[in-house]
């Protein structure tokens, strides 16, 4: 086993043996409810999502006015007011990350009538050990995949190079030969065209001593 998957599987049951912070994230009074659709969620690192807060005032056939607080981990407040539909009803998503975890609080209240106020909490997301080795493995695999593929692309390369080098050779054997059939036509044109200036100068020769004999006579 590697160091870096025994080193994982450390980190890991130390976020199991760290105890989780109880949430409350309903909660109904006289005046209506008031809730998140869950009461913990938990991020990798970077990610963003949305909390859905809800809940339900009286039913007055009228659009109240809502207001909302809510406390953020390092204690800092968003305010937020919105209105409810006619039969009571409303709903704010509100956006978390992974650069605020910890426990949240929501205080809520319509037309100054308090709901209450709920909790819910932002974790960061561990994995389950056999998710992990898979993971790792997973990671290796494609680690190979893109090493033979790799490997398989410089081979091909090698061979695409070998084979342009192979038709160069080629064709510079081709064009030496064509020079040297050249050259051996062009030799023995030379060698014929003085065969036949020989052949006619010792025929003129021939026919002049042929002639001197004859004036001799």
């Amino acid at each position: 086993m590697s160091l870096f998957l025994i080193v994982i599987i450390g980190i890991i049951f130390v976020s199991f043996s760290t105890s989780e912070i109880w949430a409350q994230n309903s909660v109904t009074s006289q005046y209506g409810e008031l809730n998140t659709d869950q009461a913990a969620y938990s991020l990798e690192r970077h990610e963003t999502v949305h909390v859905k807060i809800s809940g339900v005032g009286q039913d007055t056939n009228l659009r109240e006015r809502v207001s909302l607080i809510i406390t953020l981990p390092d204690s800092t407040k968003s305010n937020h007011s919105i209105f409810s539909t006619n039969d009571g009803y409303f709903e704010l998503l509100f956006p978390i990350s992974y650069d605020s975890l910890g426990t949240y609080k929501v205080f809520a209240s319509v037309s100054g009538k308090i709901l209450g106020e709920i909790y819910f909490t932002v974790e960061e997301k561990t994995f389950e050990i056999n998710e992990v080795i898979v993971n790792i493995e997973e990671n290796e695999s494609q680690v190979d995949t893109e090493a033979r593929a790799a490997e398989e692309a410089r081979k091909l390369e090698e061979a695409r190079k070998l084979e342009e080098a192979r038709k160069l050779e080629e064709a510079r054997k081709l064009e030496e030969a064509r020079k040297l059939e050249e050259a051996r036509a062009a030799e023995e044109a030379r060698k014929l065209e003085e065969a036949r200036a020989a052949e006619e100068a010792r025929k003129l020769e021939e026919a002049r001593m042929n002639t001197i004999t004859f004036i001799g006579q």
